[in-house]
């Protein structure tokens, strides 16, 4: 472990001293090859590594690297790896930027999108990386049951308590995929990462879709004493304007929608409706979808009173009334 920290504080002191001489060369197209770049923190402790096939000088400070590949580490075990053509990346100041495709894998989720940018520091936390056009990112379904717990309960043969994660044909966790036209992932200071998504906001998984205008997904690191730090559980997804959520036999509208990945309860608020193919239309301020189960709780609230619509029902004779018409005497 000693000789590969040394070899890459090596390496980079090597490639910095190469840009030093750079910056004095009149021929500024020389390229350095088989680069490798590390960043260390105030505390000593690596903060990102670069690595790339080749690095052409760029301007003032800043390099454009061939077939980069970016490491990020935020404590907490957040390591992420991220992988494009082409970039160009500002060493002093740790930013960087490409249009080409970027993908960042890390334990539990993998981001990919066009027209990227990537900044070491944050006002939300570290590793700030933000994809300006066909942003995506899919959740493993193993570590994120969230969805498989908003799907309805087969014969109620599975108790509530736990969540169902169903599998594909092939035998395979289903992945939980959100994609919008702006998407940014941060690592957050107490741990875990925030994923925001804005325009045209779509998640999926597990039978179950949310349509959105704006969407923050919270993924949390779950700290067990008898096993090392695991991230990839959803553990909290807020949606905002014109919330659609599909589900099997249901349709809910809301102007916002509240998500607990720990409970797998569903709050919907503003304008909330639930419409449900077998017990009808409810419709309130706020509507709890509880987990597992059909169903909804209204909350009554001083602005909005709660209502419920039955569905049409079939050939139904009042008390003492005349019976249907062909019926026996």
């Amino acid at each position: 472990m000693v000789s590969d920290v040394q070899k890459i504080i090596f390496s980079g002191f090597c490639l910095l001293s190469a840009f030093s001489l750079w910056a004095n060369d009149p021929l500024l197209d020389n390229s350095v090859l088989s680069v490798e770049i590390p960043r260390f923190d105030e505390e000593g402790r690596l903060s990102w590594r670069l690595q790339a096939k080749e690095v052409l000088p760029a301007g003032q400070n800043q390099y454009q690297a061939k077939d980069p590949v970016l490491r990020t580490i935020a404590g907490f075990g957040r390591i992420t790896d991220a992988r494009t053509s082409e970039g160009v990346f500002d060493v002093k100041e740790g930013k960087a930027s490409g249009k080409d495709t970027l993908r960042v894998r890390g334990e539990g989720f993998l981001a990919q999108g066009e027209d990227w940018f990537w900044q070491e520091k944050a006002e939300e936390g570290f590793h700030k990386m933000a994809f300006r056009k066909e942003g995506s990112v899919s959740f493993s379904e193993v570590e994120s049951p969230l969805f498989a717990s908003l799907a309805e309960s087969p014969a109620s043969s599975v108790p509530q308590s736990e969540p169902i994660t169903k599998k594909t044909s092939s035998g395979e966790f289903q992945s939980t995929v959100a994609d919008a036209d702006y998407m940014e992932m941060v690592a957050l200071e107490d741990g875990g990462y925030r994923f925001l998504l804005q325009g045209g906001v779509r998640i999926s998984g597990n039978e179950v879709e949310i349509t959105c205008s704006r969407m923050e997904v919270f993924l949390l690191s779950e700290d067990n004493s008898t096993t090392s730090v695991k991230f990839g559980k959803i553990k909290q997804i807020n949606a905002l304007d014109s919330v659609t959520l599909k589900q099997p036999g249901r349709v809910c509208h809301a102007d916002r929608l509240h998500l607990d990945g720990i409970s797998g309860v569903a709050l919907l608020e503003g304008s909330a409706k639930v419409i449900d193919e077998e017990w009808g239309m409810a419709t309130g301020e706020k509507i709890f979808l509880e987990s597992g189960t059909r169903k909804a709780r209204i909350e009554k609230t001083d602005q909005v009173r709660p209502r419920l619509t039955l569905p049409e029902i079939q050939n139904f004779n009042l008390p003492f009334g005349k019976e249907a018409s062909g019926e026996n005497q």
